[in-house]
């Protein structure tokens, strides 16, 4: 008779944290398509020429029926989101209970193996141990519960999916037990979910081909009666691959007339070529420079208090939107000569959203990055950033492209993709949790050349934005957390970024940050309050010198600076920033020889770095290559 061992143990048959995103997507995929208004009976037919399984008819049966569009196809999605996340829920706990079952088992296995009997010799076998016999059937009970606990969680899952999918009278009466754990099985519910991106895909490309085919009046008309049909296209647009092919496909009559009249839509659907995007949305600053204009122009003479500081908040934009409509941009040709023209490089604008990023650097005719931009970094500013101040985060962006040499190595792009949190706001993840899936398709879709690399760069709440783009799927080469909130809400390991897990990830922490140095790595479960593991302490994860503040250089001292003065140019710290960005030499951070990390200290007198013995050393910034 043998003992247990780790081979009977069975793996989990599904990763948690994967069906708990995979939920999240596609709650993320139902809200936008409470408007699309379209029919999908004959995409989920056509997943039949796709997907072939031994189960394939059990998963077509549970999911093929759905039969709605509009609001009732926002309401399956999301009933089968929470199938997922019931599933991912019951499996977490499971988990752990199996990975300590496997170490128990092994640690039991060892025991047997190198127990010699109580004579000593050897001679006896291991189940005349009673305590050896006890344990290895209270190991194997264990095992059993754990694997009948899988199977119950993946025929509730099965089960939950039919019921939503299988209308009236296709109870899971008629599927037998295999068959709804079939359906659960390892990549099935990977089906579900690609299935759905399909059907919005599909929608999506429907609604894009009429609109390239409608004439100016029509196109006038839709375009003033669907802002949030617009919306929901951005928000859930085919692949980027497929805008890319359909946008290729229009005539130049057509796509001159959607950049002037959608604006808002090619402005900001990624795939469009960037050159198109910039027209579209410079069309968009100009129109709602307009709108502030009549507004400011019907403050009264004496406005109260309030109204006189939204005048002033309508005033600053409207400033950003001239200044960035009369700024001189570079084109770069083939050959490598230069041209400008009139307007910044907007690649993201959408007033009513409060997004806007802006690209600083040479783009080619086409609207690509040209071979000679070597790196590009996406810098994500923090809380508090608004439309009438996101010139700060523009003038960031310049101040670092400018810094690289050779000139026009570096290209910046200063994303605000939407609402960032304001004030005690920043406590909570619902902004980074909206905000990360715009960042990560934008990414995603930038046109470079192969050669380039491209670092994220998130600054304080934008670092927790980055993290959870990197959940979404973002593909970059290197990440840099400045000042950051964390990895990303609910996030503590590397490994649970699909793209970037294995892509060198460097941190910034002043070692008294009063901003975010008490916070990093707080969270209050189910409540959405904290942004994850602290960057500084995780794992792969490379931390950095800061420096110190320097008087000769201009830099200010005080109990707040930790947190702000890392883009002072002449600062060591900006100069570790460049050096992730343009994969240069870096100074590490020297670690206390008692272990502390000193991210809350106001007295810094004994850092390593403030010894006289202190000696500086660098590494080179390593470049990974995303998923």
């Amino acid at each position: 008779m043998s003992y247990i061992t780790t081979a009977d143990v069975e793996p989990m048959a599904d990763d948690p944290a994967a069906v708990e995103s995979a939920a999240t997507s596609l709650r993320a995929t139902a809200e936008p398509l409470r408007s699309a208004g379209a029919d999908v009976e004959t995409h989920w037919q056509g997943l039949g020429g796709v997907y072939e399984a031994p189960e394939q008819g059990v998963l077509f049966g549970a999911v093929a029926p759905v039969r709605v569009a509009g609001d009732d196809l926002a309401t399956s999605i999301e009933q089968i989101a929470d199938a997922l996340a019931a599933y991912a829920e019951a499996l977490a706990p499971l988990e752990v209970l199996r990975d300590r079952l496997y170490t128990d088992v092994g640690e039991f296995g060892i025991e047997v193996a190198t127990w010699h009997g109580e004579d000593g010799n050897g001679s006896e076998s291991w189940t005349s141990n009673p305590e050896f016999v006890a344990r290895d059937q209270s190991l194997r009970r264990a095992a059993s519960g754990i694997t009948s606990a899988i199977l119950d969680a993946e025929r509730d899952c099965a089960g939950a999916i039919g019921a939503v999918s299988g209308g009236t009278g296709s109870g899971l009466s008629a599927v037998r037990d295999d068959q709804a754990a079939a359906i659960a099985r390892p990549g099935a519910w990977q089906t579900v979910l690609t299935t759905f991106d399909a059907n919005v895909d599909a929608a999506a490309m429907t609604t894009l081909k009429q609109l390239a085919a409608m004439d100016r009046d029509q196109l006038d008309a839709w375009v003033a009666d669907n802002e949030e049909r617009m919306h929901s296209l951005i928000d859930a647009p085919p692949s980027a691959e497929a805008t890319e092919t359909w946008w290729n496909g229009v005539d130049p009559t057509a796509q001159a007339l959607m950049v002037s009249s959608a604006y808002l839509l090619v402005g900001n659907l990624d795939g469009v070529p960037w050159n198109r995007r910039i027209e579209a949305n410079h069309n968009g600053l100009r129109s709602e420079s307009e709108r502030l204009r009549r507004l400011i122009d019907g403050v009264p003479e004496h406005p109260s208090d309030e109204r006189r500081a939204q005048a002033d908040a309508w005033a600053a934009e409207l400033r950003l939107y001239d200044g960035l409509l009369e700024e001189q941009s570079t084109v770069v040709a083939a050959d490598g000569s230069t041209t400008t023209t009139e307007g910044a490089h907007v690649i993201v604008f959408d007033p009513s959203r409060e997004a806007i990023a802006v690209y600083v650097g040479g783009l080619g005719p086409d609207g690509g990055i040209p071979a000679s931009t070597r790196d590009v970094g996406v810098y994500v500013p923090g809380t508090g950033s608004l439309l009438s101040n996101a010139d700060g985060s523009i003038d960031k962006a310049t101040t670092m492209a400018n810094a690289a040499m050779p000139p026009g190595s570096l290209g910046m792009l200063a994303w605000q993709g939407g609402h960032f949190p304001q004030g005690a706001e920043a406590a909570n993840s619902a902004a980074s949790e909206d905000l990360a899936p715009r960042l990560s398709r934008l990414v995603n879709a930038v046109d470079h050349h192969e050669s380039t690399t491209v670092t994220a760069v998130g600054y304080s709440y934008g670092g927790a934005v980055v993290g959870m783009a990197e959940k979404e799927g973002m593909d970059v080469d290197r990440v840099l957390h400045v000042s950051s909130a964390g990895l990303g809400h609910g996030i503590r390991d590397l490994d649970q970024y699909p793209e970037t897990a294995d892509v060198p990830h460097y941190a910034m922490l002043a070692p008294f940050d009063p901003i975010v140095g008490g916070s990093q790595g707080l969270e209050l479960p189910g409540t959405g309050i904290g942004h994850g593991g602290s960057p500084v302490d995780t794992p792969g994860v490379t931390r950095l010198e800061t420096g110190f503040n320097d008087a000769s250089a201009g830099q200010e001292s005080g109990p707040m600076r930790g947190h702000f003065n890392w883009w002072s140019t002449k600062s060591s710290a900006f100069r570790q920033v460049m050096g992730v960005l343009t994969g240069g030499d870096v100074e590490p951070f020297v670690e206390d020889p008692e272990g502390e990390s000193h991210k809350w200290d106001v007295g810094v007198d004994d850092l390593p770095i403030m010894q006289d013995d202190y000696r500086r050393r660098t590494i080179a910034v390593e470049t990974g290559q995303g998923g």
